[in-house]
């Protein structure tokens, strides 16, 4: 089933132009438009297409998850029962490596990248055999090339993760060699990923992403300060916000667990000079009421470790309009993507009971832990 974000990400593919842009991964854009191209030109289909995406996504996660049971466990067959377990029977995993989101191929890159880390700072920090060394490193840089590719935030990922790793390095004193074995596994992981990203852009055309992705979360922050005290902002605080966002619909649109609604109001022809004076009041209205910043921030995040949060099971809605599984384009554009919605019995049977189990699962006292995320 596509996902919201995986429509916004197909449809340059599909002739539409509004998302000509690399706000979503130009990697992921293209390669989920290869494997639709594929389908329709080889098979005479472009549900196959989506077949065959959602059978890559799939294949990805059983191997991040394989590599997960085979290297964390280590030699306790007990501690590799209990994650098989946990993979197979709650709903999350299943769920969501055959939910074709943008964040298909970023999750599984992520855990084998997490995995992966482990191995390299462990057999740096003891003696173990140089071929696996070698062979682990080049790995780790191979995937942390591909966590910037498939995810915009995945640079921030591992270039805090980077410098982390190298100060604990520092802090055990470890000899130059490794310390600089850590520095090149940064550099050159970023160089390829900028290198070859900036020949995708340009041959793609892309143009550069809208700036309001970056700033969600302090643009949020300054939606939910106005909706609680704004009785104490100032006339030159509110030109300064107003020169960024849409200083009355904010308020009014305020969410406190979707940025969407705020973050979309980002006014596209505002200045840097304007964003330096939003963030000079940001930093003001910080100073005076931090409590609500923080709030602002965990109110969009706390349902992924509250386990009371009511399980969101994406199953349980249709993304189905006009009988379509999936249109993107003009119809008389050769690039119109348009799928069909599957009408086989036996589909719409185990759909059905994937729906039954998982409903069943949620409301089980005590096994409705199983299907929340902070689980």
């Amino acid at each position: 089933m596509p996902f919201t974000d995986t429509i916004k990400v197909i449809s340059p593919v599909g002739g539409v132009e509004f998302y000509s842009n690399d706000s979503n991964p130009i990697a992921h854009t293209l390669v989920l438009g290869w494997i639709f191209k594929l389908g329709d030109n080889v098979f005479g289909s472009q549900l196959i297409g989506l077949y065959i995406y959602v059978l890559l996504q799939v294949t990805m996660n059983l191997l991040a998850l394989s590599l997960s049971l085979a290297v964390l466990s280590g030699k306790h067959p007990y501690r590799k029962l209990v994650l098989l377990l946990i993979y197979c029977l709650i709903p999350y995993y299943p769920e969501y490596a055959t939910l074709s989101s943008k964040d298909g191929f970023f999750t599984p890159i992520l855990l084998a990248w997490i995995v992966i880390g482990i191995k390299v700072y462990e057999n740096l920090t003891t003696s173990t055999s140089k071929k696996k060394n070698i062979l682990y490193y080049c790995l780790l840089i191979l995937l942390s090339t591909f966590l910037c590719f498939f995810r915009k935030n995945g640079i921030y990922t591992l270039v805090i993760t980077g410098v982390v790793f190298l100060i604990r390095l520092l802090y055990l004193r470890m000899n130059r060699r490794i310390i600089i074995l850590c520095l090149t596994w940064l550099v050159s992981s970023l160089m390829i990923f900028e290198g070859i990203h900036g020949v995708m852009i340009r041959a793609v055309h892309a143009e550069k992403g809208n700036t309001r992705e970056v700033f969600s979360v302090p643009f949020q922050q300054t939606a939910r300060y106005l909706k609680y005290h704004e009785d104490e902002v100032t006339k030159e605080e509110k030109e300064a916000i107003s020169k960024i966002l849409d200083y009355d619909l904010i308020k009014k649109n305020y969410n406190p667990v979707l940025a969407d609604p705020v973050k979309i109001t980002y006014k596209t022809s505002s200045t840097s000079e304007d964003l330096k004076n939003y963030f000079i009041v940001w930093f003001k209205m910080l100073l005076k009421h931090p409590e609500v910043y923080v709030a602002s921030y965990l109110h969009n995040y706390w349902g992924y470790f509250y386990p009371s949060e009511p399980a969101r099971i994406w199953y349980e809605k249709e993304y189905y309009e006009n009988g379509k599984l999936l249109e993107v384009g003009p119809s008389d554009d050769p690039n119109h993507i348009s799928l069909d919605r599957p009408r086989s019995k036996v589909l719409y049977f185990l759909r059905q009971s994937n729906r039954l189990y998982y409903r069943l699962l949620s409301r089980l006292p005590g096994f409705s832990l199983f299907t929340t995320s902070a689980f």
